[in-house]
C-alpha cells in the first residue's frame, strides 16, 4: 500500500451486471476520513472482488459474468494503474481477460512472487489457478479442480461453492473454503524456483459442522491459528494452525451474533484481523454488523467486544487501513462506503464521519 502523509488510494468494485461505472479509484484522507472518487471504469461487468499485484501497478478483478462469444461466464480482467497510482493506465479502456474456468468467481489471492493467481468460482464449485508472467500478465488457466456433492442447508449447499482461498504464511500450502460441502481443502504448493507459478498437488479436507458454510479465512500475524468465518451458521471458527504438516485443529467456535438479535436471515461475511494483531472483526449481513472480537495472542482464543452498526444495508466487505485508524465497510444494499474511527485501544468502531455514494460496493482494495 502506497501512502502520501496524508492520502491513501483504494479501488472500489461493485456488483453491477450492466455497462454502467462499476469500478471506481478514489482518493482516502487519511487525517479527516473522507473520500472522493477520482475516476471511473466501465468496461468491467460486476466485478465483485479485486486484488493488487504484490509489487507491480496491476489489479485483479473477477467480473462474475463476462460475455465471451454470447456466453456469459467467469472471467479475470487486468487493470493497470498508472505509476503514481493515482488514475487508471490509458489501455486499461481495453482489458485483458483469462476466463476463470468456472461461472460467478468471488474471490481471488496472490502469492507474494506475483507469479500465480487463485481464483474461487462460487457458482459451480470450480478452483482454478492463473500463471502469471514476469510482466504480471495472466497465461492461460494452469490448473482446474471441480468438485462434486452437497450439503445439509437445501437452498444453499445445493452443489461445491468455492468461496475464497488463502496461502499459508510461509506459502507452503494454500486452503480453500467450500461453502456448498462444508469443509476447507488443502493443497501442498510446489515450484521449481522462486520466479516460476506454484502447482497445486497433494488434496486434504477438513470437515466442518454441517450447515455451517465456510466463506473467508485469515491467519493470526503470527501465523499459528487461522480464523474461518461460517455463513450460514453465522460463527467463526478458530484454528490451532501446524506449520510443519499443514494440518489444522478447532479450538473454538464463537457467534458473530448477539443473544437478542432480531428473527431476520442473517449471513455472516468478511473478516480481517487488525493489524496489531490484537483484534478480530467480522461483518454481519441482516444484522448490519460488525462484530469486534479481542485475540489473546498466546492461545488464539476470542473474546466479544461488541457489535457496532455498519449504518447502512449488506455489509459484504469491509477493509481496515494499514495504521488500523480507520474501518471502511461497504454497504451493498444501502448504495454507499460508510467510513468509522477505530479505537486501536480497545478495538470500538466509532461513529460514521463519512459516506460515500457508491452503487452496490462490494470489495474494497487498497493501492
Amino acid at each position: 500500500m502506497e501512502r502520501t502523509q496524508q492520502q491513501l488510494n483504494c479501488v472500489i468494485g461493485t456488483r453491477i451486471s450492466h455497462h454502467e461505472k462499476s469500478y471506481h479509484l478514489l482518493s482516502f484522507d487519511f487525517e479527516t476520513g473522507t473520500m472522493n472518487i477520482i475516476e471511473s471504469l466501465d468496461t468491467i461487468v460486476s466485478p465483485t472482488f479485486t486484488i493488487r499485484h504484490p509489487f507491480l501497478p496491476l489489479l485483479y478483478a473477477v467480473s462474475e459474468s463476462a460475455e465471451t462469444k454470447g456466453v456469459k461466464q467467469g472471467a479475470v480482467v487486468v487493470v493497470e494503474l498508472a505509476a503514481d497510482s493515482q488514475s487508471f493506465s490509458r489501455i486499461s479502456k481495453t482489458l485483458p481477460m483469462v476466463l476463470s474456468g468456472g461461472t460467478h468467481p468471488c474471490h481471488l489471492h496472490i502469492d507474494k512472487e506475483g507469479t500465480t493467481l487463485f481464483v474461487s468460482n462460487y457458482g459451480d464449485g470450480v478452483f482454478s489457478v492463473i500463471a502469471l508472467d514476469g510482466n504480471g500478465q495472466m497465461k492461460a488457466l494452469s490448473q482446474r479442480f471441480a468438485f462434486a456433492g452437497v450439503g445439509t442447508h437445501p437452498e444453499r449447499q445445493e452443489c461445491s461453492h468455492i468461496h475464497s482461498s488463502i496461502l499459508s504464511p510461509d506459502e507452503r500450502f494454500i486452503f480453500v473454503a467450500d461453502l456448498g460441502l462444508d469443509r476447507l481443502v488443502r493443497y501442498d504448493c510446489k515450484r521449481e524456483d522462486m520466479a516460476k507459478s506454484i502447482v497445486l498437488d497433494n488434496e486434504t479436507y477438513f470437515g466442518v459442522a454441517g450447515g455451517s458454510g465456510p466463506r473467508h479465512m485469515h491467519f493470526s500475524l503470527d501465523g499459528r491459528f487461522l480464523y474461518v468465518v461460517q455463513e450460514l451458521s453465522n460463527e467463526i471458527s478458530v484454528f490451532d494452525y501446524d506449520a510443519i504438516d499443514g494440518s489444522i485443529q478447532l479450538i473454538q467456535t464463537i457467534s458473530t451474533l448477539p443473544e437478542d438479535r432480531p428473527d431476520v436471515v442473517h449471513t455472516a461475511a468478511d473478516i480481517h484481523v487488525s493489524v496489531n494483531g490484537s483484534f478480530l472483526y467480522c461483518s454481519n449481513r441482516g444484522h448490519e454488523s460488525i462484530v469486534c472480537y479481542t485475540r489473546d495472542d498466546k492461545t488464539g482464543l476470542l473474546g466479544v467486544v461488541g457489535y457496532f452498526s455498519c449504518h447502512g444495508k449488506h455489509p459484504r466487505n469491509f477493509s481496515l487501513d494499514a495504521q488500523g485508524e480507520w474501518i471502511l465497510i461497504a454497504n451493498a444494499d444501502s448504495d454507499d462506503v460508510v467510513i468509522c474511527p477505530i479505537d486501536k485501544q480497545t478495538g470500538a468502531i466509532g461513529v460514521p464521519v463519512h459516506h460515500v455514494a457508491i452503487r452496490q460496493p462490494v470489495c474494497i482494495c487498497w493501492l
